[in-house]
């Protein structure tokens, strides 16, 4: 678009929009034709399209006016909030399990999932667990080009979720990590087998989640009673209630429909570039002064969160995290 004024890149971006939010509404409105066996991989291509979608909208911040981003940005939502309908009405009691697309590739042993329901209390001990707790994700197969390069995480509780080098991407690629319907999960994505893209959210609840460097954007479609750190480009937050967050962002993060919310800076960021935690955009909040629906963690506090997050697999003092301000 680099030949094109920022008013016509915004009006191809429109029809483009358009055109890719249709398709998505009527993939999920053929929901009901599906065979049952097949909806949770459809309602996980389906969730891919919207990311994909979401993640054009970052890219295209650029040129598109503010007040647009934020009519995108609703849109979004509201095919979230569609799939989420729909999935309910097909899928009434969906069980938490693990689908990954393994192609020709062996069947992995099946593991146990842990018992019973952990407090926030309880996340050092969900780091002593037996290795075989331990839940690792799978990339797709090239069957599947959507998801090509997308790492996803879905449909899981009381687990610690990590990255592994197995499931490293066949090309230089960097990858897409997918966060959806977690509870209860401690997450962990810094690896160095891997480049991490952008990373989305959606609906998670009592999870840790310690994404490290993402070269792109972090998108958040709601997250609600967690701990979040991350160092990015880009922050969209939506639809989250009292969230913790430690990051690095070298532009102003953005959140709508969000309350309690603390942010901090990260503590190992040794990077030149402007770190903009502390002004948040509150799309909710337009008047002159600061925002009722955030603010900057107490010194003590983002400095024992950063600590811990950073040497969070192992440590004791896990169960630290859990105390909310």
């Amino acid at each position: 678009m680099s030949n094109l004024t920022a008013t016509e890149a915004s009006n191809t971006f429109w029809i483009d929009f358009k055109k890719e939010k249709q398709a998505i509404e009527q993939t999920i409105d053929h929901s009901q034709q599906v065979a049952k066996s097949q909806l949770p991989d459809h309602f996980n291509t389906i969730l891919q399209q919207i990311n994909q979608l979401e993640k054009r909208i970052t890219e295209a911040t650029t040129f598109i006016p503010s007040y647009d981003e934020r009519q995108y940005a609703l849109q979004i939502r509201d095919l979230t909030g569609l799939l989420d309908t729909t999935r309910t009405q097909l899928t009434p009691k969906p069980k938490f399990s693990f689908k990954t697309k393994l192609g020709n590739k062996q069947k992995p042993k099946e593991t146990k999932p842990a018992q019973g329901k952990y407090t926030h209390t309880d996340f050092a001990s969900l780091l002593t667990l037996p290795a075989w707790i331990i839940v690792l994700a799978s990339k797709p197969t090239d069957q599947t080009p959507l998801l090509e390069n997308t790492i996803s995480f879905t449909n899981l509780e009381n687990q610690v979720l990590t990255l592994s080098e197995h499931n490293a991407p066949s090309t230089t690629a960097a990858v897409d990590i997918s966060l959806s319907y977690l509870s209860r999960c401690v997450v962990w994505l810094p690896t160095d087998t891997m480049t991490v893209s952008t990373v989305h959210l959606k609906q998670v609840k009592d999870c840790i989640i310690v994404c490290g460097n993402v070269q792109g954007s972090i998108l958040i479609y709601g997250l609600e009673d967690s701990i979040l750190t991350v160092n990015c480009h880009q922050f969209r937050m939506h639809d989250a209630k009292n969230v913790d967050v430690l990051m690095h962002v070298s532009s102003r993060p953005i959140m709508e429909d969000s309350s309690a919310i603390r942010v901090g800076s990260t503590q190992d960021q040794k990077s030149s570039v402007s770190n903009y935690f502390d002004q948040m955009d509150d799309f909710n909040w337009l008047k002159q002064q600061a925002s009722p629906h955030w603010r900057v963690l107490d010194s003590s506090r983002a400095e024992l969160l950063g600590h811990s997050l950073h040497t969070l697999i192992g440590l004791e003092q896990l169960d630290l995290l859990s105390h909310h301000q």
